[in-house]
């Protein structure tokens, strides 16, 4: 039985002898526990971290390690995608997001958010508006105050907002983009990319994700229709 939860774990067809020593049902109830079991969950994510292609370089008398990636990257990179069609118009959307000193009213885990005024600027020409800010997260025993230089391009209707200090995260990148469907009608889209600095954040983050995700849509759409409603 352990041999064959071996070559699951690696991700690979048991051999014969071992397929044929188990009945079909059975064989099929020990694949339904790797997939959808929490052992099998937790053992898959042990596996995708052994599976990466890294080398292990010695330095000075130092073990470390280097990822090979196509980005740089310095820890535990992740990333969410989202699209979603709203019922209101691309500016009404827009603006709730660009609305960051109301954040902590209805985005989950943002406690605070404070835009610092005498960073604000803007280029005519390119339609641009620039401008820093702090956002205060908490949730479970991760609670810090990022700060962020966000970007606002009017005439690509785009959000961009970049973490420039973190204790728990080497990088993060919010990228918004909005567009018109009909007059309204619109579609938002968001590109989450993460760079955690801890693997045991990564790991929380790899089980809460899909949670978090619907969790913060929900009340970004909700958000919408409020202000939609004055």
């Amino acid at each position: 039985m352990l041999d064959i939860y071996i070559y699951l774990f690696l991700n690979l067809s048991p051999p014969l002898s071992l397929s044929h020593s188990l009945s079909n049902k059975a064989f099929s109830s020990f694949t339904h526990i790797w997939k959808f079991g929490k052992i099998g969950k937790i053992l898959e994510l042990v596996r995708s971290v052994m599976m990466m292609k890294t080398r292990m370089i010695g330095r000075g008398g130092r073990m470390m390690w280097r990822r090979r990636r196509s980005i740089t990257t310095y820890g535990y990179p992740r990333k969410i995608t989202k699209s979603v069609v709203i019922p209101h118009s691309l500016e009404r959307v827009e603006s709730v997001v660009v609305d960051i000193e109301n954040f902590p009213t209805f985005l989950p885990f943002c406690h605070e958010s404070v835009v610092i005024e005498d960073s604000m600027k803007s280029d005519e020409i390119q339609n641009v508006e620039r401008f820093d800010c702090v956002l205060g997260f908490r949730h479970l025993n991760i609670e810090e105050q990022i700060k962020h230089h966000v970007r606002r391009e009017k005439s690509s209707n785009r959000v961009l907002a970049t973490a420039v200090e973190s204790t728990h995260f080497y990088s993060i990148q919010y990228d918004w983009r909005f567009n018109r469907i009909e007059d309204n009608i619109s579609k938002a889209s968001l590109d989450l990319y993460l760079d955690l600095k801890s693997l045991v954040h990564a790991m929380t983050f790899d089980m809460m994700k899909d949670a978090i995700e619907m969790k913060v849509f929900e009340a970004f759409m909700k958000r919408v229709d409020e202000v939609s409603k004055k």
